[in-house]
């Protein structure tokens, strides 16, 4: 390989990574590609050398949320040969589902408040003859709320019941419920927490994406209704 200088490597490197990466206009140095996903990410990718005995680029990726600068994932990746796919996609299969839902639901749905309904089930005891919404009194739903990028779950807990395995049960069939959901909107329900995350989340936690949420709560429900 025998770059000699900055624009022969710049369109080395978009030739590598693909046409739906541009240059990022604040490029200094070495060139920064950059890509935009669903509306809400942005992939970047930073040349940061040449390895002449391996005959390859050396680059940094980044995925960064576009409303908040926080770093998702990054990583240095080395080239030998084309490649379209920068980020691997086990790392961005589970945001990527989860943002594909909230571009459908943007254009289907307004918003009200900066907070975004995404799915729910209405309690029994709600007299309205509208679908669930942000509004309605729900057994169970989930929220969006497009400020802070994140998803909050809840549950009706006013409930009084005659026995513990009633409870077990109203626990039971809401997870059923949101695993319906789950599978109906084309989302994986066999993410699994590390230890460490099990700790950390509750009925009440804030996640960033759908997988995640759905997971804590399967750990928890679940966990609930044995």
């Amino acid at each position: 390989m025998s770059l000699i200088n900055n624009e022969e490597l710049t369109a080395h490197v978009r030739e590598l990574i693909g046409a739906e990466y541009v240059l990022a206009e604040n490029s200094e140095g070495s060139p920064r590609f950059e890509r935009e996903l669903y509306g809400r990410f942005i992939i970047s990718v930073t040349v940061t050398g040449i390895d002449t005995a391996n005959n390859s680029v050396l680059s940094k990726v980044r995925l960064e949320r576009k409303a908040e600068p926080r770093e998702i994932y990054e990583d240095v990746f080395e080239w030998t040969e084309l490649e379209s796919k920068v980020v691997p996609e086990d790392v961005l299969t589970g945001k990527l589902n989860t943002f594909n839902v909230i571009a459908r639901l943007c254009i289907e749905r307004p918003e009200e408040d900066g907070m975004l309904f995404v799915w729910g089930i209405k309690s029994p005891d709600e007299e309205s003859e509208e679908d669930a919404d942000l509004y309605t009194k729900n057994d169970i739903d989930i929220v969006y709320n497009i400020d802070t990028d994140y998803f909050s779950l809840s549950i009706d807990t006013d409930y009084f019941f005659d026995s513990d395995a009633d409870q077990k049960q109203y626990a039971a069939d809401l997870l059923t419920e949101l695993k319906h959901f789950m599978r109906n909107t084309g989302l994986d329900t066999h993410v699994l927490l590390s230890l460490d995350e099990m700790s950390s989340y509750n009925l009440f936690s804030e996640f960033e994406d759908l997988e995640t949420l759905y997971a804590a709560a399967r750990m928890i429900l679940l966990g609930y209704s044995r």
